[in-house]
This record gives structure tokens, C-alpha cells and sequence, in this order.
């Protein structure tokens, strides 16, 4: 029950609408769970009706919603990551940003975000060693490379993204 009054000062013209009931028939509920535990990259999951707002740096959410009903839930991407799929009760939704699940009992879906990867190429010169690199690196992370001359060989120099080091 709400009650709505006018400051004292002011006269209310029509005092049989200060007043209003709001009731619902909620029901039993289901834990709806999403799960971003794995993503190497970031982004939102929210829900609609609005209960899940699982940010960037949120890694796990769960609400209550009313059995029976559905629940709509939305990846976006933080800027420089990708969804890259939905798992759980929607790994059926695949890599569509939305997927909807009708809640029947506690539900847990994934939701995964990565960072872009890239090939690392190399190459070595006369073919009288190697270069191993672990490949595709994801962005922003470190690699690690070993250079072996054959035998008989020594490494001289090493190029960079067309920039020389010498040994």
C-alpha cells in the first residue's frame, strides 16, 4: 500500500486518488547462474526482465526468477575482447550475442569472452638452425621464443618486426 500526501500548504483537489495497492503473485523461483570463469577477455551479461548485470569484471552472477518464466540474456563485448560463445543452458545460442532460457529449476550458463590471438611466423635465414615460438599468442600477453643454430653455428642477430638485436 502506498500513500501519497501534498505538502501542508497545498490543497489537494481530489483526495480519493492518494492511495494505491500493488500486488503480485510471485511463485516459486529458480536460481538463473552466469558464469564468465574461463574468458580470457571481458565483457557484460544482463537480463532481462532486469536482475543480471554481471560486468566487465564481474566473473559470476545469479538471481531468482519466477518458474516458467524467461529469462533473455545479453553478452556485450568490453572494447578490444570478442564473445566467443555461450555455454550451459544456452550453449545451444552458440556465438548470437542473446540467448533466452525458460526457467524450469536453478540454471547456470556460460558465457565466454576472449581477446583476439595472433600467429607468430618465423623464419630463419640460410636454414642452419630454428626458431620455436608458441603460436597464436593472445594480445597482450608474453611470449617466449628459443633460437637454436645448428651445429656449428652461432647466433649472430635477431630480427624483430624488422628491428635488429645482436647477440
Amino acid at each position: 500500500l502506498v500513500n501519497i500526501a501534498p505538502p501542508a500548504a497545498m490543497m489537494d483537489p481530489n483526495l480519493s486518488n492518494n492511495s494505491a495497492v500493488f500486488a503480485t503473485n510471485i511463485g516459486p523461483v529458480g536460481k538463473v547462474t552466469v558464469d564468465k570463469g574461463t574468458s580470457t577477455g571481458s565483457g557484460t551479461i544482463t537480463s532481462a526482465p532486469v536482475a543480471i548485470s554481471c560486468g566487465p569484471t564481474c566473473t559470476t552472477q545469479a538471481s531468482n526468477f519466477v518458474l516458467g518464466s524467461m529469462v533473455t540474456l545479453t553478452a556485450t563485448p568490453a572494447p578490444g575482447s570478442m564473445f566467443t560463445g555461450w555455454g550451459g543452458a544456452c550453449a545451444n545460442a552458440g556465438l548470437a550475442p542473446q540467448c533466452t532460457v525458460t526457467v524450469a529449476a536453478a540454471t547456470t550458463v556460460s558465457a565466454n569472452f576472449s581477446l583476439p590471438t595472433y600467429p607468430i611466423t618465423t623464419a630463419v635465414d640460410g636454414g642452419n638452425g630454428t626458431v620455436t615460438c608458441p603460436s597464436p599468442i593472445t594480445q597482450g600477453r608474453n611470449s617466449n621464443c628459443t633460437a637454436t643454430p645448428a651445429p656449428g653455428y652461432v647466433l649472430d642477430t635477431i630480427t624483430i618486426n624488422g628491428q635488429n638485436s645482436t647477440s
